[in-house]
Parts: C-alpha cells; structure tokens; sequence
C-alpha cells in the first residue's frame, strides 16, 4: 500500500491477508490471529492507478522451508493457472474456462471454493464474468481489450488455503499478463 500511495495510485480494495488455517477462505477477514512460523501468508492486494484497478494474490510460508504439503498444494494451483492463462484467447467462451478449472480441480480431488476469475478495470469486479453464466448477461466470450484475473485457488479446511492470481489482457492474437509479481513459493520472515 505504501508503494502504491508513493507512486501516485490509491487501493483498490482493502488489503487481505490470511495466515495459516484461516487462509481456507477464499475472501475471509482479517482477525487476530497470530501468524506462525511455517503459516501459510495469502495475499490479496490490489491498487488504482488513473482509474484503472489491478488485483493480484501470492502466498508465502512464514519464517522456514515449505512443507512437502505446501510444496505439493502450491505446485498444483501454479499449474493449473498456467494451463488456464495459456487458453485465453479472442473467441474463447470464458464460461467454458471455468468449467474446465473446475473439471481440473474435481480431478485432483478438490471443489471448487470460488470462480476462475472475474473482468477488472473501472472496477475490481466487473464483466466479463469468468465464472458461471449470469442470467442477466448470458455468456462471455473474449474480446481483445477485456482484462480479467484468473485466480485458482485450493482451499483445505483446517489447514489453509493457496491462491494465485495474476490479471490478463486478451490481445488481438492471445493474451498478455499484466502483472509481474514472481510466482515461486517465498519464505518471509
């Protein structure tokens, strides 16, 4: 948020952070937990910039090497974002993408807690929608200029949650990845 206020952008939304056992929600609330060597760090942050919003999610293990869990649930989400962010393209049916991350998730033994994704730019949450068919909207296909994130998340309750989103432009010929935040599993602390 500071670098954000020092580079003449304002948050987008409230900063989310989740720590261990509580990062099993996908969108939960801050508490007052007290965060734990080994924890699990989610991240959700996102900032607007001339009225353009970003959003953007890592995790982190705190303060020591991941677990062989951790390592293995990380590497899954990691894979599924890049096999999902690889197949957005003009024409793509966004609904169709969702259903399958879901079919990809529902295959290593796990639901789905939320959507693949959402449209953003104006505002955090706009369309096009990259989750089910809304009844007002219908179903989206992608055009060049839609800006989307695509955030897969696997959420074991009791043990944490691992979310990784980055926000992508369909182009007139595939797709660019807007934000450049690395990917690999950081210890902090």
């Amino acid at each position: 948020t500071y670098r954000h206020i020092r580079l003449g952008a304002n948050d987008a939304f409230n900063l989310i952070v989740l720590a261990g056992d509580h990062s099993d929600s996908p969108h939960g609330a801050t508490g007052e937990r007290i965060i734990k060597r080994g924890d699990l760090l989610q991240f959700d942050i996102g900032c607007k910039y001339k009225g353009y919003c970003s959003d953007l999610s890592r995790v982190f293990v705190v303060g020591k090497d991941p677990t062989k869990r951790q390592r293995e649930i990380y590497d899954k989400v990691l894979s599924i974002q890049e096999t999902m962010i690889s197949l957005v393209k003009p024409g793509l049916n966004f609904q169709d993408l969702n259903k399958k991350y879901a079919d990809l998730l529902r295959k290593l033994g796990f639901e789905p807690a939320h959507g693949l994704g959402h449209g953003i730019g104006l505002n955090i949450h706009e369309s096009p929608s990259v989750g089910q068919p809304s009844p007002e909207y219908g179903e989206y296909i992608a055009e060049p200029g839609n800006v989307i994130t695509v955030e897969p998340g696997i959420y074991i309750s009791g043990w944490g949650g691992i979310r990784i989103e980055d926000d992508i432009l369909v182009t007139e010929t595939g797709h660019e990845v807007l934000t450049s935040f690395p990917k690999e599993l950081r210890i902090i602390g």
